[in-house]
């Protein structure tokens, strides 16, 4: 790549997490959130700053998403809110049947990956990165996010998300995407 269009190209920067370290405990520990944070979430976007690299931008952007879709953990954290509710309702029925579908689609996976609810009401994988448009809801099924919390326990780590679901940023982005 030229000088002119590493100097041309728009920087990205990772959101800051806006919780601390040790707030998603004991879904997800310190040592995982400030392991995949600090090491892997800013690798991407050191990595697209430095290169330009497609795949680095793609891993910026999911993992923006993700860490803006969590928050401490609630006990019985089901969405109260009317835009999120209408649309699972739409979509599944009601939320046990959404929390089904995203479980059971995203251990349809093989391999790495993420698995994302979509403002039209699908569940999808992606696997590696990519950048799609109509995320509501997602999850990183890489490795490195469950491993020392859960080792290889997918499903146990998929059922204790549901713990810190950021609710609200999950509603803000399907209004963004729909008009109620």
């Amino acid at each position: 790549m030229k000088i002119e269009q590493l100097m041309e190209r728009e920087k990205i920067e990772a959101n800051p997490l806006p919780y601390g370290y040790g707030d998603l405990a004991p879904v997800m520990s310190y040592k995982t959130v400030k392991y995949h944070y600090d090491l892997l979430t800013l690798k991407y976007f050191k990595k697209y700053n430095a290169t330009g690299d497609e795949y680095q931008k793609a891993g910026g952007f999911l993992h923006n998403l993700l860490w803006q879709n969590l928050q401490a953990p609630k006990p019985n954290n089901e969405p109260d809110l009317p835009h999120i509710n209408k649309h699972i309702k739409m979509h599944f029925g009601n939320f046990d049947k959404f929390k089904s579908a995203f479980i059971e689609t995203a251990l349809t996976l093989h391999g790495s990956g993420w698995i994302c609810a979509m403002d039209n009401g699908k569940m999808q994988t992606i696997q590696n990165h990519k950048i799609i448009k109509g995320i509501i809801l997602i999850q990183d099924l890489y490795e490195h996010a469950m491993i020392f919390d859960y080792e290889n326990k997918t499903e146990e780590y998929l059922d204790n998300l549901w713990k810190i679901v950021n609710w609200n940023a999950v509603n803000a982005r399907l209004m963004m995407r729909h008009e109620f």
